[in-house]
């Protein structure tokens, strides 16, 4: 899987003939890279539930303080939380405020959430192609004032990889059939 520097390095190239050893190097792209990089890596993996990042937690025993109106309950959510994907086995009606879920259910909380990943080799390859993509055209933007590359970038990443890295991030795992469907074996 590629790493932190591979991921930069690929966006570098986006633009242009550049690379980096480490993001720790003195190069104007390294600091670029280290300061943009974990912001737009938060920020594509809260965009969507990537598979990589849904995980589900119990959180009925974190209850913060009571809400001043219209809630009953506050939940206090994991710290690595970027987004609620949904509350898991009730219709109850929920919201996030200040890092806290809250709600009139008192039993059970559980939650399917979008977590930050740090780890990239819990990235798929798809993800990479469209994280490398969108830091590219923020660096191309940054680094070589090319306003034109970013847009080009940015329109590369929304109409072809973006679409193509969702759609096979639906392809994971099982799918219901619709009732007229057979399955390929038949």
């Amino acid at each position: 899987m590629a790493s932190e520097v591979q991921i930069c390095n690929a966006a570098l190239l986006k633009y242009g003939d550049l690379s980096i050893a480490s993001l720790d190097d003195a190069t104007k792209e390294a600091r670029a890279c280290k300061v943009f990089y974990p912001l737009l890596r938060d920020q594509l993996t809260y965009s969507y539930p990537w598979n990589f990042a849904l995980t589900r937690a119990d959180i009925s025993a974190q209850l913060a303080t009571t809400p001043a109106f219209q809630w009953d309950y506050a939940y206090t959510l994991p710290a690595n939380c970027l987004r609620v994907w949904e509350l898991y086995g009730t219709d109850a009606e929920w919201a996030i405020e200040y890092g806290e879920l809250l709600t009139n259910e008192e039993e059970e909380i559980y939650i399917r959430y979008i977590r930050q990943v740090t780890e990239t080799g819990r990235f798929n390859p798809a993800y990479v192609n469209c994280l490398s993509t969108l830091l590219g055209a923020e660096l191309a933007s940054k680094i070589a004032d090319d306003k034109k590359m970013r847009l080009q970038l940015l329109e590369e990443l929304h109409k072809l990889w973006l679409p193509e890295a969702r759609a096979l991030n639906a392809m994971e795992g099982n799918r219901p059939r619709h009732k007229d469907e057979q399955a390929l074996d038949q």
